[in-house]
């Protein structure tokens, strides 16, 4: 876990220098890897079991597919993604440690969502639709193909 603490630490450091230009190729790739890695912490939290992999994956993709149809208004802010995510996260029944991991996912994912708004030329629409993309590819990796 020390090495994950490592990773997210530098991953900040670079999203948080400079939010006010357009994102680096540096901090496009960082973005990414936090994404890579906050999925990965949730969907493997506690088990090497590959089927709760799969289950936790496909939970995380529905959630994320349901949250994009409310970021496709024009007018999406975080707290009114926020709003719409609580009764999806209390539909999908999550036990203790899950609700740790969805948490832990929500607040990485909500702080870079707000650092990387104020962007030039990207509206807090744009930021959430990306996050909420890479969201779904990052848990897609954990689910076979057809399944």
């Amino acid at each position: 876990m020390k090495f994950f603490s490592i990773i997210f630490c530098l991953i900040l450091s670079i999203l948080i220098s400079g939010c006010q230009t357009s994102p680096s190729a540096q901090q496009q790739i960082a973005t990414t890897v936090l994404i890579d890695t906050a999925v990965g912490v949730a969907v493997q939290n506690g088990t090497t079991d590959h089927a709760v992999w799969v289950s936790r994956a496909n939970q995380i993709v529905s959630i994320a597919t349901e949250l994009q149809i409310v970021a496709n208004d024009s007018k999406a802010t975080l707290p009114a993604l926020t709003a719409a995510l609580q009764p999806l996260l209390a539909r999908a029944n999550l036990g203790p440690a899950d609700q740790l991991a969805a948490n832990a996912l929500i607040a990485t994912l909500g702080q870079l969502i707000e650092q990387n708004i104020g962007n030039v030329n990207t509206t807090t629409q744009q930021v959430i639709q990306q996050v909420l993309k890479d969201v779904i590819t990052a848990a897609s990796v954990y689910i076979p193909p057809g399944g």
